[in-house]
């Protein structure tokens, strides 16, 4: 059975963009056209959609207070601010569905995924490709920030004189990385 676009994005609580982009990614199979007894357009698997709501209501999270800024942080607020709604957010629902990332809780009772809770540190290792229980760590800028307690300026100035470098492997538009262990030996 077929869902159409807006359907889909609903149950998901996500942006049409969004579910676009998880279509294309394969995570959602899709199909473009006339399907019988549906109106013409973008058409996902009720099946897939059904499939990633299941996996995150399975974890049994209970609704916490949660206020942004914390070591928790919302998909919803992760999503706006670190990893972006179309492969940030892919990466997370794959790491959900291959159990690699568990929610902690929920932010609220709305409908879909964007209010479960996850470690911001879970989120930002899981982002930048490194096993969240790996060796390796990198850390984004707002992570920097507040482990060095400084300004942004003062970070750009950091990174201008090569005190902290930005990864180079995980460079990003709207993300930059730095190694955690630059950032807590410049720390000492």
């Amino acid at each position: 059975k077929w869902i159409s676009l807006p359907s889909a994005s609903s149950q998901l609580g996500i942006s049409r963009e969004s579910m676009e982009a998880l279509g294309a990614s394969g995570i959602v199979r899709y199909t473009l056209g006339a399907i019988p007894g549906c109106l013409h357009g973008l058409k996902f698997s009720k099946e897939d959609v059904d499939r990633i709501s299941i996996t995150f209501e399975k974890n049994d999270v209970k609704i916490v207070p949660y206020r942004k800024g914390g070591k928790f942080i919302s998909l919803r607020h992760a999503v706006k601010d670190l990893i972006g709604s179309k492969q940030g957010l892919i990466t997370v629902i794959q790491g959900v569905i291959s159990g690699k990332l568990k929610p902690h809780g929920r932010a609220g009772a709305d409908k879909g995924i964007l209010d479960y809770l996850f470690m911001q540190s879970e989120i930002v290792c899981l982002q930048s490709g490194w096993d969240v229980h790996g060796e390796k760590r990198f850390i984004c800028r707002s992570e920097v920030v507040h482990l060095l307690q400084v300004n942004e300026d003062v970070l750009a100035a950091l990174t201008h004189v090569g005190y902290l470098k930005i990864a180079d492997d995980f460079r990003d538009w709207f993300v930059r990385y730095f190694s955690l262990s630059d950032v807590m030996s410049f720390q000492t």
